[in-house]
């Protein structure tokens, strides 16, 4: 009763196969990334380099540019390539602080969102049902508690007893 029903046709190597092909895929990718040098490219001095064409194409569609960018940004936080603060600074220089930090965010977001699938997809449940039962209680007491974990002053014991001393951004946790 416990265990899942396999589709019809679907057989358990075909759903190990769509399980882990997202991890194949992003290793494929991290790989191709270094092996051809790419991760190299993506410097202040290359920016530098490129800088009025960069601004010529923005002044020329900036709306397609910004969709570019945050497209880049994504994989490359997908790809857990260190230049994260590089691409903020440059996306705050090319569209303005408060459109390119907004997407920034967005797009370092959904990155990180990517990551998360892709392991939880790919090695979760091996990994939980490896780990023994302490470590299920742990997952099972995280699920209950997902909202008090996430929320960022659930540690503190006064910002959940109402204390209207916090920032307003903490609001939410009260």
């Amino acid at each position: 009763m416990g265990e899942k029903q396999q589709k019809p046709g679907h057989s358990g190597a075909q759903s190990r196969l769509w399980r882990i092909l997202p991890l194949v895929l992003l290793l494929g990718a991290v790989g191709a990334v270094f092996a051809t040098g790419l991760h190299r490219s993506l410097t202040f001095d290359t920016f530098v380099r490129y800088q009025n064409w960069l601004q010529e194409l923005v002044a020329a569609d900036r709306l397609k540019m910004l969709g570019i960018y945050g497209l880049v940004y994504v994989a490359a936080v997908t790809l857990s390539l260190p230049v994260s603060a590089f691409l903020t600074a440059i996306g705050g220089y090319l569209f303005g602080w408060a459109l390119g930090g907004t997407v920034a965010s967005m797009a370092a977001t959904l990155g990180a969102t990517n990551i998360f699938l892709i392991a939880r997809t790919s090695l979760g449940r091996p990994l939980l049902r490896r780990a023994g039962s302490r470590i299920q209680s742990l997952a099972d007491g995280f699920r209950r508690q997902a909202f008090s974990i996430s929320c960022p002053c659930g540690s503190f014991p006064s910002c959940r007893s109402g204390s209207r001393t916090w920032p307003p951004h903490f609001s939410a946790c009260v």
